[in-house]
């Protein structure tokens, strides 16, 4: 599973812990494996200001560039395209938040067929 965050966005970094600890609770982590992929336009000032405080996660992805979203074609600014399930071919099988519980739903189907 793969969670984006804009790093320039300080609720999106806020959030993350609560829904990394939510995700946990809500998926076997020994069938899904999370990484997590930080956009941020200023690498420096990330690295100082705010990655000393997100601890904890891991693995953390720093796309300086917007990789993945381009390379996926996947709206920039739409928070529902933010978390994304991908199959072992790297292919985005599903996309939603898990937290909502149709799509929570959708996950574990997909995860334990």
């Amino acid at each position: 599973m793969i969670k984006r965050i804009e790093a320039d966005c300080p609720k999106c970094i806020n959030d993350l812990h609560a829904f990394s600890e939510e995700i946990s609770a809500l998926l076997d982590t020994s069938k899904v494996n999370l990484v997590y992929i930080i956009h941020t336009n200023n690498y420096t000032q990330f690295k100082d200001l705010v990655l000393p405080g997100i601890t904890g996660i891991q693995p953390l992805v720093i796309d300086t560039v917007n990789k993945f979203i381009i390379d996926n074609d996947i709206p920039m600014f739409d928070q529902r395209f933010h978390t994304l399930l991908i199959d072992s071919l790297q292919r985005i099988v599903l996309i939603g938040d898990p937290s909502d519980d149709r799509i929570a739903t959708l996950y574990m189907k997909y995860i334990d067929f």
